[in-house]
């Protein structure tokens, strides 16, 4: 006959038993779940990672893309203007003290004049303001006949003065050493003189007008061929 004491035992072993067996099925359950859930997020950060990586390389790729487009599209631009297109360039001169320390600059466009290809500027360290504005045509047209050949050229200018005895041929009194650079850097091109109103909403000129003056305000401290031969006199007559 079985005892009391040794159903209990089994009781209580099958009842542990049973009790072992929910639990670490549970665990294994959990763990399961949880692995697969960090498997999950695992492989989504991955994802998200090469996406990010993807796309920055995308934009990276794309913006240099578009930089090498533009650079090549200038160029492209300055080749076609070298071969038989007009030449745009905007010009100005400024001296500070007139006379005094001055400076001049010349933007070239591209084409649909929106962009600038090509600046010159240089300075004076004692000169008048005529004499920098007309320095800024001569090394415009100077740099036109060296780099591009013959070619039709317009020079755009605020300087009515200047443009209106370049259109018009009034005689020359002063500052004859220049016209005669200005004549020989025009020869052999076909050039048009138009006159913009400076200081105003002309973005090319005011652009112009601030490389003059920052030129002025720091003159290279040579002396050139732009200095002022008569610092009494200020005129193109």
């Amino acid at each position: 006959m079985i005892s009391g004491s040794f159903l209990k035992r089994i009781y209580y072993f099958f009842f542990g038993a049973a009790f072992l067996t929910a639990f670490f099925t549970a665990f294994l359950a959990f763990g399961a779940a949880f692995f697969t859930a960090f498997l999950a997020f695992v492989a989504a950060f991955l994802t998200g990672l090469v996406i990010f990586f993807f796309a920055g390389a995308m934009y990276l790729g794309l913006n240099i893309r578009a930089k090498k487009n533009t650079k090549e599209h200038n160029i492209r631009h300055f080749t076609l203007m070298q071969r038989n297109r007009m030449v745009t360039i905007y010009t100005d001169g400024s001296c500070k003290g007139n006379p005094g320390p001055g400076g001049w600059a010349a933007i070239f466009l591209n084409e649909s004049q929106n962009q600038p290809i090509k600046v010159l500027k240089g300075s004076s360290i004692n000169t008048t303001n005529n004499r920098m504005e007309m320095a800024a045509i001569i090394e415009a047209l100077e740099y036109v006949k060296k780099e591009f050949g013959k070619e039709r050229v317009k020079i755009i200018s605020d300087s009515n003065l200047l443009v209106q005895s370049l259109n018009l041929g009034w005689k020359r009194k002063a500052n004859l050493d220049l016209w005669e650079k200005l004549d020989d850097a025009r020869k052999n091109l076909q050039v048009e003189y138009s006159w913009v109103k400076g200081h105003a909403t002309n973005k090319w000129n005011n652009e112009c007008d601030k490389i003059a003056n920052k030129e002025a305000d720091n003159p290279s401290g040579e002396m050139s061929a732009y200095d002022n031969s008569n610092p009494n006199q200020d005129t193109l007559f």
